[in-house]
């Protein structure tokens, strides 16, 4: 069998355009057709239909599988484990070479880029002893499948067999020790990521042992992290690991120099290369060195820089909300709604994306990482993509976000350096201020904004003339002094951000939506903007994170390109499930997720084919996509 490639030339990212349906797989066999209630969870997909799939392409699951349950990694003179128990992967090894790497989600679960890119992590950490990569990933949940041939960087439209790997054996990507050890340490952290998160509690636990808590801890904690990941970034790039409790002990006897002191230089060369972070003067000021050496002892298995998930929006919600929120209506944006947020958007390369009210930048953080992937998917390798073309010009002009917490500011800038980069670009202001503001230089750029702000807040002062809802449906406070809604004062600066032909996702109580005394904003919307989606959120969202039961609605508008477009038919999406019990307090996962799956049905489909038509007729989509081709190839 030759090597099919799949076509770049139907609508959306390669990614989309590459996941395939059973019956349209090319292999001369197919995988069995099971009926869905006998398949209940991933492990049922992959020894129901995956492994007698892999049997009927030649393998031998006894010789030609890996069984282990830990995985031993050397990573410089340390050897780690990596628990395999949990994943649903089946490893092909042939001749002790690990050669394909085959990953089941649920049959219910729609396959989405943040699955691919897990696979893609953990496929380049399984680096062989030879140092070659593994050359085949497969992504399915049993009646959709993702395949992907590393060493050609194309999209394939069949399962290889055992015939074809071994004819292909000799030619498998060779990639270094470094990029090795790069790679095993982030898959380490990504499968461990519960762990990390104790480890920030651990953290946290030793800050107040030395007097640290509330927002002097957060100050501090923010502080070696950025430290951690700044050392990080040398690793990646071919230095030094300097982040290990046994060099600092040995640095303090060959310096004569204090464990503060050291770290104090590793934070001195953080700030230089993240710029505008901290101020030049400030230091971390824990001194007692036995905690510092414990702290810096639990970070170095991990590797923070380019991270994966939100790890400062799950510190922020887990252990400093009580400094942010207030009275200010923040509450922490569930990753699940992100995730389905930033994939209904469909970003392309080349759009600058907005978050008004960034908060941690949870938005921000995962638009930038599916733009990330979009660039990837055009055939560039790991190795040159943080410094392709693409990537700086989404870095220097494509990510903006502001917030008024300075807090939160700091904590957003971090995030955006823990999966990158990007930061540049992140601002204090009050948002609703026009006058000496840095959001006033955006306006009339904005490609995409998400944002979940803060609900239904009042706004009073002389910015408020500024505003439509400044001046109408106003009222008074407990003080007498006069205030609008912070909700309506916000989709009016966002439009004012747009450009013609943007468009914004934006979380919203329910009641603007169908609230008959709310009958004004909607005149408001109908009248200024094009209503493109309604999805409704099931009552709860928010309470495992912030206990506000507040029942809230996803507007996906746009700013039209001229007073003559015209509204046409709207998308309606009614979400139940969410992923996570909504109607506990606490965060617990579930089965079910409506979000992910309303992503993969036929009519989301033709909506986006739809989207995407539209922007055909934008000259703006047109060069952006010249210069994604310039770029690319």
């Amino acid at each position: 069998m030759g090597i099919i490639k799949l076509s770049d030339k139907s609508f959306g990212s390669s990614f989309e355009n590459s996941i395939i349906d059973s019956e349209n797989l090319k292999n001369e066999i197919l995988p069995k057709s099971i009926s869905p209630d006998l398949l209940n969870s991933e492990e049922d997909v992959r020894v129901k239909i995956i492994n007698p799939y892999l049997e009927s392409l030649g393998f031998n699951l006894d010789k030609d599988t890996f069984h282990e349950e830990t995985l031993k990694f050397t990573i410089g003179t340390r050897e780690y484990k990596l628990n395999l128990l949990g994943r649903s992967d089946t490893i092909i090894r042939i001749e002790e070479k690990t050669s394909m790497v085959v990953e089941a989600k649920k049959f219910n679960h729609a396959l989405t880029r943040r699955d691919w890119e897990e696979l893609r992590s953990f496929i380049y950490a399984l680096v062989n002893d030879d140092e070659t990569l593994p050359r085949y990933g497969v992504l399915t949940n049993g009646h959709k499948w993702v395949i992907r041939d590393f060493e050609e960087n194309e999209w394939l439209h069949f399962v290889p067999n055992k015939k074809l790997i071994l004819s292909t054996f000799s030619i498998s990507s060779f990639v270094s020790k470094k990029e090795r050890d790069v790679a095993r340490k982030k898959v380490i952290t990504k499968d461990n990521e519960e762990e990390l998160i104790n480890l920030i509690s651990k953290t946290e636990g030793y800050l107040r042992q030395v007097g640290y808590d509330g927002e002097r801890a957060f100050v501090e904690l923010a502080k070696i992290l950025l430290t951690k990941i700044n050392e990080d970034r040398r690793f990646i790039n071919d230095e030094e690991d300097r982040f290990k409790k046994d060099l600092i002990i040995d640095l303090e006897n060959t310096l004569d120099k204090s464990v503060n002191e050291i770290v104090n230089d590793f934070f001195e060369n953080a700030k230089k290369h993240f710029r505008n972070i901290f101020r030049k003067d400030q230091i971390i000021n824990i001194n007692d060195r036995e905690v510092l050496l414990k702290i810096i002892k639990l970070y170095e298995p991990y590797i923070l820089y380019r991270l994966d998930f939100d790890l400062f929006g799950i510190v922020y919600e887990k252990f400093f909300a009580d400094i942010f929120k207030g009275e200010t209506g923040k509450y922490f944006t569930p990753r699940e709604v992100i995730d389905f947020m930033v994939e209904f958007a469909d970003i392309e390369i080349g759009e600058k994306v907005c978050d008004p009210s960034c908060g941690s930048g949870g938005f921000l953080t995962r638009a930038y990482q599916n733009l990330r992937t979009k660039v990837a998917d055009l055939g560039i390798d790991e190795e040159n993509l943080k410094d392709h073309d693409l990537i700086q010009y989404i870095e220097e002009n494509c990510i903006i976000g502001n917030d008024i917490d300075p807090h939160l500011v700091t904590l957003a800038k971090i995030n955006m350096v823990i999966h990158g980069d990007g930061w540049n670009n992140i601002y204090r202001s009050d948002v609703f201020e026009l006058k000496d503001s840095p959001l006033t230089d955006w306006h009339n750029t904005i490609d995409v904004i998400l944002a979940n702000p803060p609900f239904s807040i009042g706004v009073n002062g002389e910015k408020l003339k500024d505003y439509k809802f400044g001046k109408q449906n106003t009222y008074k406070n407990d003080d007498g002094q006069t205030e609008a809604i912070s909700d309506l004062l916000f989709v009016e600066r966002c439009y004012r951000l747009l450009r013609p032909g943007g468009r914004m996702l934006i979380v919203l109580p329910s009641g603007w939506a169908n609230n008959p005394n709310s009958q004004y904003f909607r005149d408001y919307l109908y009248d200024k903007w094009i209503e493109i989606a309604t999805v409704s959120l099931p009552e709860g969202v928010f309470k495992p994170f912030g206990e506000s039961g507040a029942k809230t609605v996803i507007f996906y508008l746009k700013k039209p390109y001229s007073e003559v477009e015209t509204q046409d038919d709207v998308l309606k999406v009614n979400i139940n499930s969410v992923g996570y019990d909504h109607r506990s307090k606490h965060y617990k996962k579930i089965p079910r997720n409506d979000l992910n799956t309303v992503l993969q049905t036929d009519e989301f489909i033709n909506f986006k084919q739809k989207i995407y038509l539209d922007r055909e007729k934008d000259k703006k989509y047109r060069d952006l996509r010249e210069m994604v081709n310039k770029y690319g190839n």
